[in-house]
């Protein structure tokens, strides 16, 4: 039986290496969040902290923004569950409030390039 050689390990770790970023890479996904409000979509920025009041958009509404993450917060619908939904931060998340016709949305576009065609 043949012994490992010090050439051998080396490859073995390269090959191990190739294979981690190709994975890491592949699951890479560019985010995008959305108010949607009576059909109408408008961008979110999930970069800025805040509280975005949307009494602007004819809702007695506010969602806030914390950590590149988003819920609802406030809202003068009956059952409040748009509220115990939670916050909304990955691919296909969504906070629905059905009876203001308001929801949170994260959307997200894969990457063009695989690890292989980069």
């Amino acid at each position: 039986m043949k012994s490992i050689k010090p050439f051998d390990i080396i490859v073995i770790l390269f090959i191990f290496g190739i294979t981690i970023y190709l994975m890491k890479t592949e699951n890479e996904a560019i985010k995008k969040a959305y108010i949607i409000i009576d059909e109408k979509k408008y961008p979110l920025n999930l970069d800025q902290n805040g509280i975005i009041d949307l009494k602007i958009y004819g809702k007695n509404m506010k969602v806030e923004v914390k950590d590149k993450k988003a819920h609802i917060i406030e809202s003068d619908c009956r059952d409040k569950i748009c509220i115990h939904m939670g916050y909304v931060k990955d691919c296909g998340d969504t906070a629905i409030c059905l009876p203001n016709k308001t929801a949170i949305v994260i959307e997200c576009e894969k990457n063009r390039y695989d690890g292989i065609s980069r």
